[in-house]
Formats: structure tokens, C-alpha cells, sequence
């Protein structure tokens, strides 16, 4: 009995003479604890927020040397002694890469019975080029010095045109191929 005639389970009072007792005042600490945390923790994000942006960058340390001419083949229909040009036909060499480039040209006449030559003559032949002044060889020669990569600024295509003058005399009468290559290196 607890002197209230009753019993009561109660291992604790609630109160000692108007005084709360501990276990009560620990519960109310504790959750005051709880409810600052969960406040923290709420919003310790929004103490320090910030926004990003991210740029992915590639470094390609590789020079792109790349040229391209629109034209393939040329079949002037010219006889013995004659000459013969692309004037109503030019083509273009276009850098295609991403640096500027020096430009050779040169000429092979490999399996012909003819040779390159300044001038014609009997067995040899003579090709030039037009809009770029050149007697056209066997050895490489500068084309363009600086053929700039597109969009920098520069000129970044050639225009140009052939011109060919015949041998005077021919031993054959079978067709021969002159092949003219473009070589690109980077400046």
C-alpha cells in the first residue's frame, strides 16, 4: 500500500514533494537531443550548398594531317605534239586535318615508256600546273607552304589546274599513266 489506500505499481513517483522526478526530466533531454539531430542532419546539406558543373575534357596530344582533292583522274584527249589543260576543269586540294600543312606534289612514272621532262620531246613529256606555277618532276616540290586546317582563319583549299604537253615523237602507242601525288606534312 502506498498510503492513498491503493497499490500501485509505480517504481518511480512522478513527483517528491512537487519536484519532478529524474527518469521524467532524462526522457524530455533525450528527445530535445533527438529533435536537435534530426534537425542538423536535416538540413546541414543547405549549410554549404553549392552547384556544379562538370566539363569532360579530351587532350589529344595527335596532329591530325589530312588533305583531300576532288579530283581523281584526268584523261585530256590530246594527240602527239600537242598540249592540253584542265581550264575549264579545276580542282581543289583541301586540308581536311586539324593543323596547318606544307604541301609537296611530285610525279611518278613508273612502267611508262616515257619520262618527265622541263620540255617535250620525242619519248618525254612536260605536265605543269596551273593557278600554282609549277614544272612538275619526279622529286618532290613545294605545292603550298601553308595550307591552313579549316576555320582557322587561313586558306584552307588550293585551287589548281593541269596542263600537259605531248612528246613531239612516240616509239608506243599505248597509253601511259603518269600518277601525280600530294604529300601533307604537319608545319
Amino acid at each position: 500500500m502506498d498510503g492513498h489506500g491503493g497499490l500501485h505499481a509505480k517504481k518511480y513517483p512522478t513527483t517528491v514533494q512537487g519536484r519532478k522526478c529524474r527518469g521524467e526530466t532524462m526522457m524530455k533531454k533525450l528527445l530535445a537531443m533527438l529533435i536537435a539531430t534530426a534537425f542538423v542532419c536535416a538540413f546541414a546539406p543547405l549549410a554549404g550548398a553549392s552547384e556544379t558543373a562538370i566539363i569532360n575534357v579530351t587532350l589529344n596530344p595527335q596532329a591530325t594531317i589530312a588533305i583531300a582533292c576532288n579530283r581523281s583522274t584526268w584523261e585530256p584527249t590530246v594527240g602527239i605534239g600537242a598540249n592540253g589543260s584542265t581550264a575549264e576543269d579545276w580542282g581543289n586540294l583541301t586540308n581536311v586535318g586539324n593543323v596547318a600543312v606544307n604541301v609537296n606534289v611530285s610525279v611518278s612514272t613508273a612502267g611508262m615508256v616515257w619520262t618527265l621532262a622541263g620540255s617535250s620531246g620525242h619519248d618525254r613529256f612536260a605536265m605543269k600546273t596551273l593557278g600554282v606555277a609549277l614544272t612538275l618532276t619526279t622529286g618532290q616540290q613545294v605545292f603550298d607552304a601553308n595550307l591552313a586546317p579549316p576555320g582557322d582563319g587561313g586558306h584552307a583549299f588550293t585551287t589548281f589546274g593541269l596542263c600537259v604537253e605531248m612528246p613531239t615523237t612516240s616509239s608506243t602507242g599505248l597509253a601511259q599513266h603518269p600518277v601525280i601525288t600530294f604529300t601533307a606534312t604537319a608545319l
